[in-house]
Order: structure tokens, then C-alpha cells, then sequence
């Protein structure tokens, strides 16, 4: 049995608590898109536009990776062949798509997990990290993760990228995974910190998805964001809480499990949460899927319920714009009968994917 280590931390209360009135009206949140036989799960948004979408695990077996056309129809990106998977050519095709991140406004990277169908890593199918040129519409690199920070129950299931380092949380045996871009070398961190485990109860719209604590559980570390600056990372499993480590101690190999331990701080004891991201400012967001709710979170630890709506029912991984346009999808689930019986209808109402203007609150 594995020993999990139970840090101590300081005081990580913020200046204002999350019961607060949201200083947007409901009419901020405007419908940007509308989606058809697509359950989304990571969006991005390019400088010109155009919206990138991964579904959720084997919603659409045939369109891994998505964009929107002129006449707005789904289509495969970057091409068809990408997204049609044929045995024996694990390097050629997704396999199956569990994050992506917008680096420098250019590059899309979309994290394959290699895994055929839910259950463990297969070693036939490798997991891999794809950064694909948005301006030439090509794939340009493909990075395979090695075999020795896969293990067993191994779900690797969401990205962040800063130059020549990208960060990886496995949920299935909780670890951040660290690449070195430059070295081809990636390390598996942290793997007996309690801090990577799911144990408080799951909220979403109110209604309590799950009350016990499980080490095994879905919902152990999925969500990750990092500075603008690459100087910190921040992550949490979908329970919360909220936590915050320097990327020079995540990178610098010479650093013990112990030290590295040390070095987390608990930044926020964040409610159950569909997703975080970090805006140009460094402030983060989250959206809190307990109250239908977006918050922003700054590094003056000063907390502000951004809105609060019903049409923000299970919200998924939030994205912000260098313009601070802050981009959410949400999802019809009702949490009650589809999620917890894991068998989602085959045909999807329409799912829409709303934005809201920060610019007006974060202008000098």
C-alpha cells in the first residue's frame, strides 16, 4: 500500500468567502456558439475565432478533435485521417484526447492519453503529446510519453505548456508528470501527496453526486493552470481544494519527494469546480458547478463571484483570451440519472458555449 504523505499549510482563507453577490447581471453571459451531437470538454479559442472542442470519453468516437466551419459544422481537425484510428498506428491518429492548451496564440497542444476505451494505459497504445501549427493547420511535433510514468491505472486527462516544459496530472495514479521539451526527459512528481486525491463530497446544481472518499476515484487531480509566466502551477482534483507549487522546484531534478511536499502551498478551499484557468493577469478562474457560479481568484488572494446563472449547469473547462473574453461550455447532464449511471443518451440536445467580457473590470 502506498504511503500518502498529509502536508501541513498555512492559512488559506481569501479576503471575501464564495456566498457573495456576483457583480455581473445574467445578461453579461452571452451564447457565442451552439453545438449539435457534441458533448464538449476542453475548448480553446484561437486569435481568429475559431473555436477548438474535445468531447467528452467516447461521446463521438469519430471526431476527437473538432473546429467549427464557415457554414458552423462540426468538422474533424486537423484532418480526417488524424481522427480516424486504425490498429497499428498508435503515432498517426488520436487515440483518445483528454486535454488541450493554446501556447502563444499559435500552437495547439492536445494531450492523447492512448488509451482504446476506459480502463488502463495500454503499452501497445502509447499516450502522446501533439502540438499542432494553427496558422499551417499541420501537425508539427509529437512527443511519446515514456513507458516508465505509465502505470497500471495510468488516466492522464489534461495539459498546460509553458516553452520547454509541459505538465500532466494523471488522475488514475495521481502524479503530475513533468516534460522536458529540450532533454526528452519526464519525471512523475508528488505521486504520494494527499493532495492529488478526491475526498470531499461532488456537488453539481445542488445535488450530491458523490459523499464518499475513494482513492480510486474519477475525480482525483483532472484540473491544472499555470501562470502566464511559467512561474507557477496550480491544480486541484474536482472536490477541491485549490493548491499552488513553483514550476523551478517541479523542474529541477535534484529536489527530493520530501522537498518537493514542502514546497506546496494551499491556495484556496474551492468548491466543486468543472475547471480552472489562469488570465493574462495571473488571476485565476473557476467555475464552481456546486452553484452554477464563475469566480475569479487573484494573486492578492482577493476572491469575486464573477456571475452566477442556472444556464452554467455543469460547466466544463473554462478558456480566457489575452483579451480576457472568458469562454465556458456547459452540458445537459442531469446528475441525478446520466452521469452517475455512465450512460449518457446518443443524441444530445444542443449544447451551447457562453462567453463573458472581463475587460470591463479588469481595464486600468
Amino acid at each position: 500500500m502506498a504511503f500518502i504523505l498529509y502536508p501541513s499549510f498555512p492559512n488559506a482563507e481569501a479576503k471575501q468567502t464564495l456566498d457573495q453577490p456576483a457583480i455581473f447581471p445574467s445578461k453579461a453571459l452571452t451564447q457565442t456558439f451552439e453545438l449539435t451531437n457534441i458533448l464538449p470538454n476542453h475548448i480553446a479559442i484561437s486569435p481568429d475565432k475559431r473555436l477548438f472542442i474535445i468531447p467528452f470519453l467516447h461521446t463521438t468516437p469519430t471526431l476527437q478533435l473538432a473546429t467549427l466551419n464557415n457554414q458552423n459544422q462540426l468538422v474533424p481537425y486537423p484532418d480526417l485521417q488524424w481522427n480516424t484510428y486504425r490498429p497499428n498506428q498508435n503515432h498517426s491518429a488520436f487515440i483518445q484526447l483528454t486535454g488541450m492548451t493554446l501556447e502563444d496564440d499559435r500552437f495547439l497542444w492536445v494531450l492523447d492519453n492512448g488509451i482504446m476505451n476506459t480502463g488502463h494505459a495500454d503499452p501497445s497504445n502509447r499516450a502522446k503529446l501533439i502540438k499542432i501549427d494553427l496558422i499551417r493547420n499541420k501537425i508539427i511535433y509529437i512527443y511519446v510519453i515514456p513507458h516508465d510514468v505509465i502505470k497500471k491505472k495510468t488516466f492522464l486527462n489534461t495539459i498546460v505548456v509553458h516553452r520547454n516544459y509541459v505538465y500532466l496530472a494523471d488522475k488514475g495514479e495521481p502524479a503530475i508528470i513533468v516534460v522536458n521539451l529540450k532533454t526528452n526527459q519526464a519525471r512523475r512528481l508528488l505521486e504520494n501527496s494527499s493532495t492529488l486525491y478526491s475526498r470531499r463530497p461532488i456537488i453539481v446544481n445542488n445535488i450530491l453526486v458523490r459523499s464518499n472518499s475513494d482513492e480510486n476515484s474519477q475525480y482525483n487531480i483532472n484540473q491544472l493552470a499555470l501562470s502566464p509566466n511559467g512561474k507557477t502551477l496550480y491544480y486541484q482534483a474536482m472536490s477541491g481544494p485549490l493548491y499552488r507549487i513553483d514550476t523551478n522546484v517541479l523542474n529541477d531534478t535534484t529536489y527530493t519527494a520530501t522537498e518537493l511536499n514542502e514546497a506546496m502551498t494551499l491556495w484556496l478551499d474551492t468548491p466543486t469546480s468543472g475547471g480552472i484557468t489562469c488570465g493574462p493577469d495571473e488571476s485565476l478562474y473557476f467555475n464552481d458547478i456546486a452553484t452554477n457560479s464563475i469566480y475569479r481568484f487573484t494573486t492578492q488572494r482577493i476572491l469575486t463571484k464573477l456571475i452566477m446563472d442556472p444556464r452554467l449547469k455543469w460547466s466544463t473547462y473554462p478558456f480566457i483570451t489575452k483579451e480576457n473574453i472568458l469562454y465556458v461550455a456547459t452540458l445537459p447532464f442531469n446528475p441525478a440519472t446520466t452521469f452517475i449511471s455512465k450512460k449518457p443518451t446518443s443524441v444530445f440536445p444542443a449544447i451551447y458555449v457562453y462567453k463573458l467580457n472581463l475587460s470591463t473590470i479588469l481595464s486600468p
